[in-house]
């Protein structure tokens, strides 16, 4: 009798553990395919790959880059996946972790759809990718899944600005949506997928220090979804291994929606209507996504009214109050690193007037001591508005010359971010810009090519290659 009722209490025990957020997503990845995902999913997905790759690369001179990939050198491993552009082979985890710090480094990813910049979760999916040799269609399914899931976490928080309040940034939902995507590429099974994610979102819990208002930024910012995407890796092989997790993080006692994220719908987390990747936006700027039309309407106001810096005399930029204190508050006035540059309103508004663009040359360091930069961030004032939506990415400028002329702009939200979406062409555009300051225009061609045909590929290692400067 006694076996029995164990038998019985294990059996209800195991039920709960496959009602959990875990399993089911466990489950769904277990399920998913290239096959079920339509065109319009395909063609979103490869657009998106193209805009990531081309960040990627656009970030290889960035300070922080070198710093840590001579750390990873020391670190050794197993030299099973690239980092992107440099060719150098080392662990998938220590490959991912690189790979995130370069499509984040920029802040010119894609944003929305996924639950935030979901392409920092590519990465890892791209090194077990390359790990398993996988096709580029198990390749393109997987990333697809990141987005359905990073996105249904997202929505029960709250959306993306659901997080904030609660202390952290949207990364933290990549300890419940990579292990799946990672699992798929294993070939893991929806037990095994669950306990990564248990082991993986109970240790990986980056902190919103790394991206909030008062506070510098700094190169770690760009690894707050790179510790988690290599954490999931070892997640996943871990549970691979028979390793096991607490399969109800999510709900169970002092899991996330009873500690961190208090309030979480699991209904909204397990809604498997709809597509989510299609709610990402891609910018045209590099540059914090909630200063984007303020700069957008500066650089229309100087090169309509061919305004100079030294017509300058001061400028009012306003924006969403989120907005502002994100991006106005002084420990950001004066950049002196890429983090802080994309995400201080005053320095991109200044280099919008000085060079009336804003391209990835504003990150280049000889700009945070040009005497021009530094004289026109001094006559610039942020305030708060509420004319424009407290979490959106339009805003408000006004600009007085010396001599005595008033010119006003406003854009209720920022082009790119909203109802308005950049097309293929401008992808396109803004990928060229940045690969082909490293690689001629035909070798640019043959990897759009390989990207927009990625379905077609037998092994994605090809497509690492492509990406590798010689």
């Amino acid at each position: 009798m006694s076996t029995v009722k164990r038998d019985i209490s294990l059996a209800r025990l195991d039920e709960s553990y496959r009602n959990s957020i875990a399993y089911q997503y466990g489950l769904f990845a277990e399920k998913f395919s290239y096959d079920m995902l339509p065109e319009k999913v395909v063609q979103f997905a490869k657009s998106i790959l193209l805009d990531s790759i081309g960040v990627m690369i656009g970030a290889l001179d960035c300070d922080g880059f070198p710093r840590l990939t001579k750390s990873i050198e020391t670190w050794g491993g197993t030299k099973e996946a690239t980092i992107l552009g440099t060719g150098m082979k080392t662990s998938a985890g220590n490959a991912a972790l690189a790979n995130i710090f370069l499509v984040h480094a920029l802040g010119y990813n894609d944003l929305g759809g996924g639950g935030g910049h979901n392409s920092d979760t590519l990465p890892a999916i791209l090194a077990i990718a390359e790990r398993e040799h996988a096709s580029g269609k198990d390749f393109l399914a997987a990333m697809v899944l990141s987005y359905e899931l990073g996105g249904r976490f997202t929505d029960a928080v709250g959306g993306i600005f659901g997080y904030a309040p609660k202390g952290f940034p949207f990364d933290i939902r990549g300890g419940i949506s990579i292990p799946p995507c990672l699992g798929m590429l294993l070939h893991m099974n929806a037990w095994e997928i669950a306990n990564a994610i248990g082991i993986c979102a109970s240790h990986s819990i980056p902190l919103g220090i790394l991206d909030t208002n008062n506070e510098e930024n700094f190169h770690a910012k760009n690894l707050r979804m790179g510790f988690v995407g290599r954490d999931a890796i070892e997640a996943c092989l871990l549970a691979q291994n028979g390793f096991t997790g607490p399969m109800r993080v999510v709900e169970g006692d002092h899991g996330y929606s009873t500690t961190l994220l208090t309030g979480i719908d699991l209904e909204k987390a397990v809604d498997w209507s709809g597509w989510r990747i299609f709610g990402s936006r891609f910018k045209n700027l590099c540059a914090d996504s909630t200063t984007m039309g303020m700069v957008q309407t500066t650089i229309e106001l100087v090169t309509q009214n061919d305004i100079k810096p030294e017509d300058i005399d001061h400028v009012l930029i306003q924006s969403g109050r989120r907005a502002y204190g994100h991006t106005s508050a002084q420990c950001k006035k004066y950049p002196r690193n890429v983090e802080t540059c994309d995400h201080s309103a005053f320095y991109a508004n200044a280099v919008a007037i000085k060079d009336r663009k804003y391209t990835i040359n504003a990150m280049d360091p000889k700009n945070w001591d040009d005497p021009v930069v530094l004289d026109l961030i001094d006559r610039i004032e942020a305030k708060p508005t509420d004319l424009i939506d407290e979490s959106g990415s339009g805003g408000i400028v006004d600009i007085w010359t010396k001599d005595g002329h008033h010119y006003h702009g406003m854009r209720e939200e920022a082009y790119g971010m909203g109802i308005t979406e950049l097309t293929f062409e401008e992808i396109e555009t803004k990928f060229r810009e940045m690969v082909e300051l490293r690689f001629s225009k035909e070798h640019t061609d043959h990897l759009i090519d390989m990207i927009m045909n990625v379905e077609k590929l037998d092994d994605i290692q090809k497509l690492i290659d492509m990406t590798i400067i010689r």
